[in-house]
């Protein structure tokens, strides 16, 4: 098994464009990605399992069907 630290700031520096999604990193049949961007993310669910949002920099707003969260740098929400 090999087992690697990931840099959050390093795989940033690789990532130019907005709205592409890379993989970092896999848990058992989750992939973890990063992505760059300035858009609406357009609200969806996934039936079978959540999804984390981690915000390393910059903010995300993210409307729910009963309220609206706002999430900063450093800030986290599983849905």
């Amino acid at each position: 098994m090999d087992i690697e630290v990931v840099n959050f700031n390093q795989k940033f520096s690789k990532i130019h464009e907005l709205h592409s999604y890379k993989i970092i990193a896999q848990m058992n049949d989750y992939h973890f990605k990063l992505v760059r961007m300035k858009r609406e993310f357009i609200w969806h669910k996934h039936p079978d399992t959540d999804e984390a949002f981690v915000i390393i920099e910059g903010s995300l707003q993210i409307e729910l069907k009963d309220k609206t969260l706002n999430l900063n740098k450093g800030e986290m929400v599983v849905i």
